[in-house]
């Protein structure tokens, strides 16, 4: 039988107690590497966040419809480039469906902030071994 370790709630918190460091979640950009040059995801805004998500939508309603390859390139770029300033169309182009896959699902990662609580988590990890 295992043993649960509960967290006291809010109101039993001391003010010193961190549940959570926001500001951690923005101290640093998210690096890639396509074509043996490292890029850089910058800190998401809310109008990088606008943008992403309206981008999302937009490929979202495309499933349903016709569309050609200039426009789904458009779109990815239109997601890309929101939020990276060294990728555009062209790259895009010359991406396999897989790398354009794993940009698109690290950006998601970034826009919600899974891949900065997992790199936390990490350093956390090597402080205690």
């Amino acid at each position: 039988m295992s043993i649960l370790k509960l967290r006291p709630s809010r109101a039993q918190s001391k003010p010193t107690d961190v549940i959570a460091d926001l500001d951690a979640l923005i101290s640093n950009d998210v690096g890639f590497i396509f074509q043996g040059k490292t890029h850089r995801i910058k800190a998401i805004t809310t109008e990088n966040f606008f943008n992403v998500t309206n981008a999302i939508a937009k490929l979202d309603s495309m499933r349903n419809g016709k569309y050609t390859k200039a426009d789904l390139l458009g779109t990815y770029a239109g997601i890309f480039s929101s939020v990276c300033d060294t990728i555009g169309p062209s790259d895009i182009e010359n991406m396999t469906q897989a790398q354009v896959g794993a940009l698109f699902q690290l950006i998601l990662d970034c826009v919600t902030g899974k891949s900065q609580v997992t790199d936390l988590e990490k350093k956390k990890a090597n402080l205690n071994p």
